[in-house]
This record gives C-alpha cells, sequence and structure tokens, in this order.
C-alpha cells in the first residue's frame, strides 16, 4: 500500500466506509482520478496532498514530504526528502519547547523565570 492509498483508506474510514465518489466530493477531483489512487496507478499531488492532510487533521507538511519521498525516483532525491523530513520534526521540536520556556506555566511542571 503506498502513501496515497494508506490517506484513502484513512479518508473512507472517517467516512463511514466513503465510496470513491463521496471521496471525490470531498478532495474536489474526478472519481476516475480517486479510482487510479486506489489502484495505485498515481499517487496525489501536493494540492491533493493539502486537501487530505486538512480533511484527516494531519499536517500538510508531513504528508507532503511522505508522499514526496515515495515518489523520489533516485536515492539520492529519497534521501533528501528524508533529510527535509528530519528537519521538519526538529523545527516542531524546537518550536514546542521555545514556546514552553517563555510561558508562565513553564515546561513539564517546571517554571522558567
Amino acid at each position: 500500500m503506498n502513501t496515497t492509498q494508506k490517506y484513502l483508506t484513512q479518508l473512507s474510514a472517517k467516512h463511514g466506509a466513503a465510496s470513491g465518489h463521496k471521496m471525490a466530493s470531498i478532495l474536489g477531483i474526478s472519481k476516475q482520478s480517486v479510482s487510479r489512487y486506489v489502484n495505485g496507478q498515481h499517487q496525489m499531488n501536493d494540492e491533493i496532498a493539502t486537501k487530505m492532510a486538512i480533511e484527516l487533521g494531519l499536517d500538510p507538511v508531513k504528508v507532503y514530504i511522505e508522499v514526496q519521498t515515495e515518489m523520489a525516483k533516485s536515492l539520492e532525491s529519497r534521501q533528501i526528502w528524508q533529510r527535509i523530513s528530519e528537519l521538519s520534526n526538529t523545527a516542531a521540536i524546537v518550536a514546542v519547547v521555545g514556546f514552553a520556556a517563555v510561558m508562565p506555566w513553564g515546561f513539564g511542571g517546571l517554571i522558567f523565570a
């Protein structure tokens, strides 16, 4: 199962085993496009990855990176997308810790003053 198929499965489940027609309507694409995704003939592009992520309550950046990593045609390209993913994770951690450090209740119950 590829990334697009995985997220389509989640989308269908979220909407009570939604049909291809229903998923096409949700994503703003044709039923034929959904069929090609389900059959593994195509991967979603960045626009559909963004819509899918928002619909599923996921970070669009992470979904987009996952799709691009899988679609990379060379080992070098795949490694670059994996590195982008790592940098994205690091940036998120730094942002959370930085935010917690400036909040009055602190981080993990500790007060930073």
